[in-house]
């Protein structure tokens, strides 16, 4: 019985022994450096990280991007912070067959609408994103496409967000003289009115 009990432990203990190394093994966000075009386009990356993901081996940062704008195929966004407050504005323009989940739905860029968020994947070294709705999805995937990310310039996100300028005097005129028009028929009825 003693040889049992003994053998036992003696298995909990190597069982533990071999699990502890593999949950060390996890990635963080903390983990991550970000090196290389990543910092030459975003020095801030490291503060949108959400979780680490491994894709054959290769870590990748998981980010959740807010949708500013679709435009012309490009969709713009702004990186969300974990605290929920966002960066500044980027932009990727994918090819015309690049489809994106988003609570199951698939859509194609340019039916994404203002403020849908993507889960967008990052490698440390490269500016460039990867999409899946889920880090599960995205680390056993058959094939990913990767997007080239390029700098939104925030005159562009304010151009976005402001009505056009294209608005001219003339309708005004127009309607001011239909007014005056109406104000001299009306005021031919009443002097008619008054000496009948």
């Amino acid at each position: 019985m003693k040889i049992r009990s003994l053998m036992g432990a003696a298995s909990l203990a190597a069982g533990v022994a071999m699990v502890a190394p593999v949950q060390a093994q996890a990635l963080t966000c903390e983990d991550l450096e970000f090196t290389g075009a990543v910092t030459a386009n975003y020095p801030a990356a490291g503060e949108f990280c959400q979780s680490v993901v491994e894709r054959d081996g290769r870590p990748f940062a998981q980010f959740i991007g807010q949708v500013t704008r679709v435009r012309g195929g490009t969709v713009h966004l702004r990186f969300k912070r974990p605290d929920g407050t966002f960066g500044d504005p980027v932009s990727f323009t994918p090819p015309a067959n690049f489809r994106v989940q988003i609570d199951g739905r698939r859509y194609s860029v340019r039916n994404l609408s203002p403020r849908q968020e993507l889960s967008i994947y990052i490698p440390e070294d490269e500016w460039v994103l990867a999409h899946h709705e889920s880090p599960e999805e995205f680390a056993t995937a058959a094939t990913v496409t990767t997007v080239a990310i390029q700098e939104s310039s925030e005159d562009e996100y304010m151009a976005a967000a402001t009505l056009p300028g294209t608005a001219s005097i003339w309708p005004a005129v127009g309607l001011a003289g239909t007014g005056l028009v109406a104000f001299g028929g009306l005021l031919g009825w009443i002097r008619r009115r008054r000496t009948s």
